[in-house]
């Protein structure tokens, strides 16, 4: 999925997700930049579905509930590892910032993005789960490749 400012194109469903404050100024002003850019997606895409979406909130905190125990928890069951990684990032923020719980816990996001998903599986042991979500998401996230038709005729 590429994902820009105002507008998403997801290659694989073959949707266009366009803001509608986005599509709103499109509308209003005909010479704008806006609606320049969004008769050219319609023009290039136009066999996908478009769809328009309302603004959404960008205050939620999806990791409200992940405090520095739970960080631990979860470093101490599924990567036992890492666990000197985490008393060293956490004795290098303590020395930088007063902030560093928030410091410790933006790492730990960066490094463990599928936290919240481990927990919930529990078909695999603990140290495969992590492997096996990461394989899977790479996987979706890699295009699709289109053959030119060279490609195709050295191919077979």
């Amino acid at each position: 999925m590429k994902k820009i400012e105002n507008y998403w194109i997801d290659f694989q469903n073959e949707k266009v997700t366009i803001m509608q404050d986005f599509a709103d100024k499109a509308g209003n002003e005909m010479n704008s930049k806006e609606n320049e850019t969004l008769t050219a997606l319609k023009e290039k895409y136009s066999t996908y579905g478009f769809i328009y979406k309302k603004s959404v909130s960008t205050t939620k905190n999806t990791h409200k509930d992940l405090t520095y125990k739970r960080i631990e928890t979860f470093i101490t069951r599924f990567d036992p590892a890492a666990t000197k990684k985490l008393q060293d990032e956490t004795r290098y923020y303590k020395t930088i910032t007063p902030k560093w719980n928030s410091k410790v816990r933006s790492w730990f996001i960066r490094e463990y993005p599928e936290y919240q998903e481990v927990e919930d599986r529990n078909d695999i042991p603990d140290l495969q789960r992590i492997a096996a979500i990461r394989a899977e998401k790479k996987i979706a996230e890699q295009p699709a490749k289109i053959l030119t038709f060279d490609e195709t005729a050295a191919a077979s």
